[in-house]
């Protein structure tokens, strides 16, 4: 979702201040505006793999790289390498060469040049992994020179996935029950929360999202994606909706009243200047 350009048609006036009601009970979610939070989560999740950058995965860092921009960085300069990356985590996508030990450690090997990627598993992979195919892997950087790199506390992509998109959401939802503030993600967090309670409220009734919300199967990845889509082009055209500052202006006042630091929204505006 392109905040930075939704942003434009949010009201930040002095309508946002902060609550002094902290005892306030925390807001409580309708079954739509829960799910618009969860996939909100999950397209965080799929937006950083498709460019690579977002707030959400800069406290803690986390890089995203590929094998071959692994091989550029440590046959360039292994030591500038380690010096800026060990220790760190890393989503790492790659063709799998080689399943050793049982599945614990993993091999990508670049057949041209010889550059070796060794994935050590912390934990057995929920998935099979069979070598010709790819996968995203979870990592934190060991060690590296100029022809190999070691990657150690390893888990799958889809581990990984369920792991941050549950963050993401216990994140909008302590910024919903004023917890946690001092967390440096929480105005990325307000906002998601504002965009989930506005669009709850304007999206029609024949929404891909509320629609989705109340079928019987399991949601796909796909579905998600169509709601996402919807909520993004509704913000889009926020000032030729009816009723969308109304709407604005009504979660404002509902989250002042359950003690939300609006504040938080401003702050979020301010970092994507």
């Amino acid at each position: 979702m392109k905040l930075k350009k939704l942003l434009a048609s949010i009201a930040l006036t002095g309508a946002l201040v902060s609550s002094a009601l902290s005892a306030s009970a925390p807001y409580a979610l309708s079954p739509l505006e829960n799910y618009l939070i969860e996939s909100f989560a999950w397209e965080q999740y799929e937006g950083f793999l498709n460019t690579g950058s977002s707030t959400l995965f800069e406290n803690p860092k986390v890089s995203y790289l590929t094998v071959g921009g692994l091989l550029k960085a440590c046959s360039t300069d292994p030591k500038k390498f380690i010096k800026n990356f060990k220790g760190q985590h890393i989503l790492l996508n790659g063709l799998v060469s080689n399943v050793l030990n049982s599945g614990e450690l993993l091999q990508i090997k670049k057949t041209t040049s010889g550059f070796t990627v060794d994935i050590h598993l912390s934990t057995p992979s929920e998935i099979e992994i069979h070598p010709g195919k790819k996968y995203t892997f979870y990592c934190r950087v060991a060690n590296a020179s100029k022809n190999s790199i070691t990657l150690d506390s390893c888990m799958s992509g889809q581990r990984y996935e369920k792991i941050k998109t549950a963050e993401i959401e216990t994140g909008i939802k302590n910024f919903l029950a004023s917890k946690d503030q001092s967390n440096p993600n929480m105005p990325t967090y307000a906002m998601l929360a504002y965009m989930a309670l506005v669009s709850a409220r304007i999206l029609p009734e024949n929404s891909v999202c509320r629609e989705t919300l109340e079928g019987e199967n399991n949601r796909t990845d796909a579905d998600v994606r169509s709601c996402n889509r919807e909520v993004a082009q509704l913000w889009e055209n926020a000032s030729q909706i009816k009723g969308f500052d109304e709407a604005m202006d009504s979660v404002e006042r509902d989250l002042s009243r359950h003690g939300a630091d609006l504040d938080m929204i401003r702050k979020a505006a301010t970092l994507m200047d």
